[in-house]
């Protein structure tokens, strides 16, 4: 009998051809599917958590920044197909490839398919460099401490200059707008994961990134200023210079704060009231962040530090943030100054946790927890998951002594207590975190600590102190903001394998065991045959 007769042959054929034609129609389908996806401008987000997907919070953000002809470019220092690789739960803080790029691109594209005015740009650092050095400037751009690499990314507006109601400059000779300048932000990978204490990654973060980033590069609230941030120093505060993006673990410092004030649009200044003054007027926020001496009142001659305060408050729209440390318990003129014109007693105490539900060993670390108030910042927390805890790490309590102007926002929790020594009683309804209306338009943030801001609670998906710092900046400089856009959690359902690893598992899988199992199959037949 002929080997094509064989019913063998032709059973074996069939079940081939039936394998090769479901192959093709697989293939077809995934063929047509990407077609049509590609054609109509939408992505398929097939990660677990819809790492890449905008939402429609998100969207609606942005969907009013196209005004004043803001174009607004993100730029990535590298080859698109050089940043195709996902993240994992796996990839550690300080690995300096090009890991979770892939999700910050595919995101920033999402973005610039749904709003025309954002576009994203790849540079090769090698032949386009002028083009950065053109928007950060000669001087920083060649210094030694710029970080532009594989993993750097810089969103840029390119927008022209308006005069004071907000309506763009022509130049009336040429018709065109008289001047063009850059407003950016630049950061670095990492800045858009959030990571556990071992420095893993545990979080995406980049819609709220890049949201919060063109917000704040497009930000105009006031028709020719954007909101000003000044830290007050000669107090012996731990405030330095720090870049965009800059992370510091020093537990005194206000690097996380500083950033996370670039993030809401805010330009950032240092001021020394003892020899300066304010500037500004409205739209402006002044931060006391740790202070180790007093403030000084007026002489005889000039206004003294807390005057100028005074005065800044009383104009609408500048407001104060206000950390102070439960360690400096000698600030009685500024502590003063705050009872009488936000309606808010720091306590001389400093908490500590009874076991129950602290989260530090040392008992210094309190979940707070949330009074449901009317004041403005309660109402916009509303977003804000209840069950996202917010950290106070060594605190001290403080007592609304005017319900009129302050309210609480998170209060002590009952398993917390005045440390030893303290002589002030911490009482049921005492707050860890205050808001005050000081006049109209102008309002107080208070803290018994100057950790609240601090990367290691602002950085967990779980923790609630960047939500509702952020809320209280978009509150207080009256613009939106990406407070509301929350972290999305990176599964650990991949195996963690170098490439290599899974090339050789590759082989393995398609090429080693289908042989293996064909010479078996092939054993048994002759076998079956010849017995």
């Amino acid at each position: 009998m002929k080997l094509t007769q064989r019913k063998s042959f032709r059973y074996g054929g069939a079940a081939i051809g039936l394998t090769a034609a479901v192959v093709a129609v697989v293939v077809v389908f995934n063929v047509i599917v990407s077609a049509i996806f590609s054609a109509v401008g939408e992505k398929l987000d097939m990660t677990a958590d819809n790492l890449f997907e905008l939402s429609d919070t998100a969207n609606e953000l942005l969907a009013d920044r196209g005004d004043h002809e803001n174009q607004v470019t993100i730029y990535f220092m590298a080859d698109r197909d050089q940043l195709n690789q996902p993240a994992s739960s796996g990839n550690h803080y300080s690995d300096y490839s090009a890991w979770g790029m892939k999700y910050i691109v595919e995101l920033a594209e999402e973005l610039a398919e749904r709003h025309s005015y954002i576009n994203v740009e790849y540079i090769d650092l090698n032949t386009e460099g002028n083009k950065i050095k053109s928007i950060v400037g000669k001087a920083y751009y060649e210094s030694e401490d710029r970080s532009f690499g594989v993993t750097s990314v810089l969103i840029d507006n390119y927008m022209p200059l308006l005069d004071n109601h907000g309506d763009i400059v022509y130049n009336d000779n040429t018709g065109e707008p008289q001047e063009y300048w850059h407003n950016y932000r630049l950061y670095n990978r990492n800045s858009f994961y959030g990571f556990n204490s071992s420095y893993y990654a545990t979080s995406f973060k980049g819609e709220y990134r890049l949201i919060s980033a063109i917000l704040s590069v497009t930000q105009r609230v006031a028709p020719t200023a954007y909101p000003t941030a000044y830290f007050i120093t000669g107090h012996g505060e731990a405030v330095g210079e720090y870049e965009i993006g800059e992370e510091n673990d020093d537990y005194g410092s206000a690097a996380y704060l500083w950033n996370l004030l670039r993030d809401c649009g805010y330009q950032i200044r240092k001021i020394d009231l003892q020899y300066e003054d304010f500037d500004h007027t409205g739209n402006a926020v002044a931060i006391i962040f740790g202070p180790e001496t007093d403030y000084i009142s007026s002489d005889s001659s000039n206004d003294g530090e807390l005057e100028k305060l005074q005065k800044f408050t009383e104009t609408s729209g500048n407001s104060l943030m206000v950390f102070l440390n439960p360690g400096i318990r000698s600030l009685p003129k500024l502590e003063g100054f705050l009872e009488e014109t936000a309606g808010v007693d720091y306590l001389d105490a400093k908490l500590k946790d009874d076991g129950s539900a602290g989260i530090h060993v040392d008992g210094y670390g309190l979940v707070g927890s949330r009074a449901q108030g009317s004041d403005l910042l309660s109402q916009r927390l509303t977003a804000v998951d209840g069950d996202e805890k917010m950290i106070f790490r060594n605190t001290r309590p403080i007592r609304v002594t005017d319900p009129s102007k302050a309210s609480a926002i998170y209060t002590v929790p009952a398993s917390s207590y005045a440390d030893a020594g303290d002589a002030e009683q911490v009482k049921t309804g005492d707050a860890l975190l205050t808001f005050s209306t000081v006049s109209e338009g102008s309002y107080l943030l208070a803290a018994g600590t100057t950790m609240l801001a601090h990367s290691n609670y602002t950085d967990r998906a779980e923790y609630a102190n960047r939500e509702v710092l952020v809320a209280a900046m978009g509150l207080m400089s009256g613009d939106d903001s990406a407070h509301e856009l929350s972290d999305k959690v990176i599964p650990n359902e991949g195996l963690n394998i170098t490439t290599a690893q899974a090339t050789r598992w590759t082989v393995i899988l398609s090429v080693a065991l289908p042989s293996v199992i064909a010479v078996l199959g092939l054993a048994v037949n002759i076998r079956r045959r010849y017995s």
